[in-house]
């Protein structure tokens, strides 16, 4: 019986001949199986003798099939394989290969440059002219209007109400307190002539800055959605300022052909829920926003800030989320997309192609 079993595994295949008969019985591969990748080799015709199902040969058990890197499979492709000849599909996988092909890009025609439908300032205009447009007169009006109200709120009779020319004197100390810096705030009204700072004190008291500090706000605290409901929004307090400076980054500029989409750090290293680590960054603590921007005048075109998890649906990663969402206002006119390997996938460029 064992003279049969020999002599069924030495028949079952012609490159088993040539082999010892250890390596037989082991199942062990041999040089040509290792550069056939440990396949089977391709058996002759029908009348070669096979063994039957009850004597199964070792070197055919041990030869388990490689498996298809991505660099070896193409989106569309079909391998052949089988003794007869038929091609049998196999599970289409989507991944990089080295097959390279010429990239045709469609001429870029839309206008570019500023947006003077929209505003009429020129170069010979004032530096707060060119911030009314972010900050309009009807941002300045809310805001004076959330502060007195929350005032009111808090029943402090003592309270001056503001007016909106108060909050853009408010906005331009707090503006120079980052321009020219002091070893504390209280010293910019400093009776010392070596501290203080004419250009704050002279437009504003110390006791009336405090006030309005104390009562700054942007938007009703009544209004807020509890966290954890429905439409919790974690950037309710400032979203009125985001929301016109958005507005006005769309409507002022028409951006050039390239269009980079990056993730930039606000540094920061308050409590917040949704701050922020990346190792590596010059600002590795802070607050995270998606921007897309003009590459040639690297103008602010759209942003988003990352809030953390988002309930939102995104079955093709955060990556294609934030390109897709950022660059719907740009599709369909030609203009090339730059951004790092954090948001290039297979699936996105398929899509933008």
């Amino acid at each position: 019986m064992a003279f049969n079993l020999l002599a069924n595994l030495s028949r079952s295949s012609p490159s088993t001949s040539n082999s010892s008969p250890v390596d037989a019985e082991e199942g062990e591969l041999d040089e040509s199986d290792i550069e056939n990748g440990g396949e089977e080799e391709e058996e002759g015709s029908g009348d070669e003798y096979r063994p039957s199902n009850a004597v199964t040969s070792h070197r055919s058990r041990s030869r388990p099939r490689p498996r298809p890197t991505v660099q070896e499979t193409e989106i569309d492709d079909t391998e052949s394989v089988g003794d007869d000849g038929d091609e049998e599909s196999r599970p289409t996988v989507l991944g990089w290969n080295d097959d390279l092909k010429p990239v045709e890009i469609e001429m870029f025609t839309e206008r570019v440059g500023p947006r003077t439908e929209n505003f009429a300032l020129n170069h010979d205009s004032e530096p707060i002219q060119y911030f009314s447009l972010f900050f309009p007169d009807t941002l300045i009006e809310t805001i004076a209007e959330q502060t007195n109200l929350y005032a009111t709120q808090k029943k402090d009779l003592s309270f001056k109400p503001v007016t909106s020319q108060d909050i853009q004197t408010f906005l331009y100390i707090n503006m120079m307190f980052g321009i020219h810096q002091v070893p504390a705030y209280t010293h910019y009204w400093s009776l010392n002539p070596l501290l203080r700072v004419s250009q704050v004190a002279d437009v504003m008291s110390r006791n009336r800055y405090q006030d309005i500090s104390k009562y700054f706000h942007i938007a009703d605290n009544k209004a807020m959605i509890p966290k954890g409901r429905d439409g919790y929004d974690p950037l309710f307090k400032i979203r009125p300022v985001l929301e016109a400076v958005k507005s006005a980054s769309n409507s002022l500029f028409y951006p050039g052909a390239a269009l980079s989409f990056y993730e930039a750090m606000i540094p920061f290293r308050g409590r917040l829920s949704f701050k922020q680590y990346i190792k590596g960054k010059p600002n590795p603590w802070g607050v995270k926003v998606w921007c897309v921007c003009d590459s040639a005048t690297a103008f602010l075109l759209d942003f988003s800030f990352y809030t953390g998890k988002s309930d939102i649906l995104m079955p093709n990663g955060l990556g294609y989320h934030v390109i897709w969402s950022l660059g719907q206002s740009y599709l369909r006119k030609y203009h090339p997309f730059y951004f790092d390997n954090f948001f290039s996938s297979v699936t996105l460029i398929l899509v933008l192609q």
